[in-house]
């Protein structure tokens, strides 16, 4: 298996990396950005525990596509996400989203610091232009830049 999944990450097409890069921007918005509030305000922690979970799982995958490389399996993310050239940063708050006790409002704003980190990541690689914080734009610009239209056409959270 992990020769196959070496040889699947060295040859990853540029449109399907850009696809998962989308898919997963467009998750981390809908999960963290957007339901993890949503589900506090409605009485709902555990649903707010599935959409952190769901943030934090995407933006480490998302982190290691940056890097060109897919995430590997979850027991291992948070040390082999240390070690990537591109984003390892994101480690130690993204593993505090997870097992801190802190309110929920500091997690809102943790989230918020994290996808502006991201923010910054993407337009500094020319993977999106636009600044604003909400990543669900930016996985839309993302998307633009998929030249194969059949890959383009695509749902975004495939």
């Amino acid at each position: 298996f992990a020769g196959i999944r070496k040889e699947i990450s060295s040859a990853m097409p540029r449109d399907v990396r850009l696809k998962k890069l989308a898919a997963r921007a467009v998750m981390m918005a809908q999960s963290g950005q957007y339901n993890f509030e949503r589900c506090l305000r409605h009485n709902e922690p555990g649903a707010a525990a599935f959409a952190l979970t769901e943030f934090v799982q995407n933006s480490i995958s998302l982190i290691f596509l940056l890097n060109g490389k897919f995430a590997p399996y979850y027991k291992w993310m948070f040390r082999a996400m240390k070690t990537l050239s591109c984003g390892s940063e994101l480690a130690e708050p993204l593993e505090f989203l997870l097992t801190d006790n802190a309110p929920y409002q500091d997690k809102q704003a943790m989230i918020e610091d994290i996808c502006s980190q991201i923010v910054l990541i993407l337009n500094k690689h020319g993977l999106s232009e636009i600044r604003a914080g909400f990543l669900e734009e930016h996985a839309f610009d993302i998307m633009k830049k998929i030249r194969n239209p059949h890959i383009r056409a695509l749902h975004i959270m495939e």
